[in-house]
């Protein structure tokens, strides 16, 4: 379901010059997500969030975003919930790639919510 309404919601984006509004007006949650997903604060603090397994209420209601946005930012860009009980996923996935993309602020505190302590990142 998602992946057909992010595809539909592309194809709408490549109709001419309108076409990325009317995709942003039939399918808000997913216009939405990437808008959120691409907005480093916003992303950075979901990307916490789930790793410290908030439930989705809970993160929709820290950002201020529906729970359907937060549902498709997962679904599109975060799929990690199934991992968590796996810290070596985690670590290796997740946490060491932030560390090489230079977010050491968010790898910390990926290490923190997700409860292996304090990383020395630098």
């Amino acid at each position: 379901e998602l992946a057909s309404r992010t595809a539909k919601y592309l194809d709408l984006c490549r109709g001419g010059d309108d076409g990325p509004s009317r995709a942003s007006e039939r399918f808000r949650e997913v216009a939405t997500a990437i808008r959120l997903w691409n907005d480093p604060p916003t992303s950075e603090q979901l990307r916490i969030l789930v790793i410290a397994n908030c439930e989705r209420d809970e993160i929709a209601a820290r950002l201020q975003i529906d729970e359907q946005v937060v549902a498709t930012i997962e679904g599109l860009f975060f799929d990690v919930r199934w991992a968590l009980g796996g810290s070596d996923w985690i670590v290796c996935h997740v946490i060491i790639p932030e560390i090489r993309a230079g977010a050491f602020d968010l790898a910390e505190g990926e290490c923190k919510k997700s409860g292996y302590g304090q990383c020395n990142a630098a």
